[in-house]
């Protein structure tokens, strides 16, 4: 930004950042209900698929990419800190990465 001060307003920062404003209470709602029926033999889960629950994974599939793509073919991640973690899985152990710098401090860790 200091060579280029004019491309100010055409940066996304991809730090840390910060919320702004509350969840909104049909959002709230949702958490609240999922977690209550965790506290009920019919309704807990236990550890959903890796690749996120199908019923989402469908309707990302469907109103998202309009069926171009299968359900299978979704993933919904938790984070970018667990998909940093899990490249690194599949490209074994003893690989070298290199990391942006400012980046977010976990991708170091």
């Amino acid at each position: 930004l200091e060579e280029n001060p004019e491309m100010k307003d055409r940066v996304i920062s991809l730090g840390i950042g910060d919320t702004t404003q509350p969840i909104p209470e049909y959002i709230l709602s949702g958490l609240v209900g999922g977690a209550s029926k965790l506290g009920t033999k019919e309704g807990y889960s236990g550890y959903g698929n890796e690749a996120g629950m199908l019923d989402l994974r469908e309707k990302i599939a469907d109103k998202l990419y309009k069926g171009i793509i299968a359900a299978e073919e979704v993933f919904v991640s938790d984070g970018a800190k667990c998909d940093i973690m899990r490249l690194q899985q599949m490209f074994g152990a003893k690989v070298i990465s290199a990391v942006q710098d400012p980046s977010y401090p976990v991708y170091v860790d």
